[in-house]
């Protein structure tokens, strides 16, 4: 069976999502301490429960962190300012801050490299849980179609990103390889709709999967992934 279509992870797949979100959230914290001086004592005492409430309250954005996030920081900008519109303009441009950094992706070893060679050969394309706008980086010009779970409305390990982006690419699922670090949301997920699998995985990044029994193939660093993909097409002729 010919591999047409190859798909990514992003977060912890593509570049170690962790430091980045630790980064942007301190950057935008910062930027509206500097507006309001008790800030960031208010956000440190009320976010979670703010987050909490309205998880609970709109479960019809659950699966959009962008406006989860602006929400929260409208709720606790508003117990710092005199009015809901100076609370809505300030949650909006520290939003703009927060995705200045969130989008400046520190990549892993080999994956631009990576995604250059296989681009000349299949379609790639990506699905993500997170809210990582693809396009702004020097990467996304090898993605052909970018789904996350604001555009669904279901996060993995729910299969419908998958299934939309088969069906998207017009492609049967034995066709496809799906490259993620996730056992569960990346690898089960894909394996049991009838895709191929590759689990990224690597004692190098400190926070370590459990190997998926499920996963075709396993490689501990991007640069492995072509020679894989061509031994499950391999595989999958014979």
């Amino acid at each position: 069976m010919t591999i047409k279509l190859v798909s990514f992870d992003l977060d912890d797949t593509l570049w170690d999502n962790l430091p980045i979100i630790v980064e942007a959230e301190s950057d935008m914290v910062n930027w509206l301490q500097e507006r309001i001086p008790n800030f960031q004592e208010v956000y440190r005492a009320t976010a979670r429960r703010y987050r909490a409430q309205i998880s609970q309250n709109r479960p019809q954005i659950q699966y959009d962190m962008n406006k989860i996030r602006m929400s929260v920081l409208e709720r606790v900008l508003q117990d710092c300012t005199d009015t809901k519109e100076e609370a809505y303009e300030l949650a909006r441009s520290a939003l703009c801050i927060f995705h200045g950094r969130r989008n400046r992706f520190l990549l892993m070893e080999d994956a631009e490299e990576v995604l250059s060679t296989l681009s000349e050969k299949y379609s790639i394309v990506s699905v993500t849980n997170g809210t990582s706008d693809i396009r702004q980086s020097s990467i996304g010009k090898y993605f052909e179609i970018s789904l996350n779970a604001a555009n669904v409305q279901a996060a993995k390990p729910n299969p419908i990103m998958f299934y939309t982006i088969l069906s998207q690419a017009d492609v049967r699922p034995q066709e496809a390889v799906h490259i993620g670090d996730h056992p569960v949301d990346d690898i089960e997920c894909a394996a049991k709709i009838g895709m191929h699998t590759i689990q990224f995985h690597t004692l190098a990044r400190g926070r370590q999967r459990d190997v998926s029994p499920l996963a075709s193939c396993v490689v501990n660093c991007l640069a492995d992934v072509p020679k894989a993909i061509l031994e499950i097409e391999n595989a999958s002729s014979q």
